[in-house]
């Protein structure tokens, strides 16, 4: 708002949502190197965060067989890794092609 006001107010994104948000910032550069490259390492953590859990459940396991709770969130866990890769997605639909309402679709998945 306080560099390029007319990227917040004239955003093309505004007529789908309705209202203002706090990403339209990060939607043009430079903003949006910082995002994505920071965006990056959550795909890092997510898929960490899905061996750990696999692993736990494994080690937890009374001679290996899962719980269906524990296979719920084996799976749980690997979906939301897959979910970060997808979420990068952000970064390339929408600002470049001008294609916003992919790019809003992206925030229901």
């Amino acid at each position: 708002m306080i560099w390029k006001p007319d990227q917040v107010l004239k955003h093309p994104a505004k007529p789908i949502i309705g209202s203002h948000n706090p990403c339209f910032g990060w939607d043009f550069a430079p903003a949006s190197y910082f995002a994505v490259v920071l965006c990056s390492t959550n795909v890092f953590f997510t898929w960490r965060y899905a061996w750990y859990e696999t692993v736990r459940a494994h080690l937890l396991a009374p001679d290996n067989e899962l719980s269906w709770a524990a296979k719920f969130s084996k799976v749980a866990a690997i979906l939301l890794a897959v979910a970060s890769n997808f979420w990068l997605l952000l970064w390339i639909v929408g600002p470049s092609d001008n294609n916003w309402n992919m790019h809003t679709a992206l925030f229901m998945i």
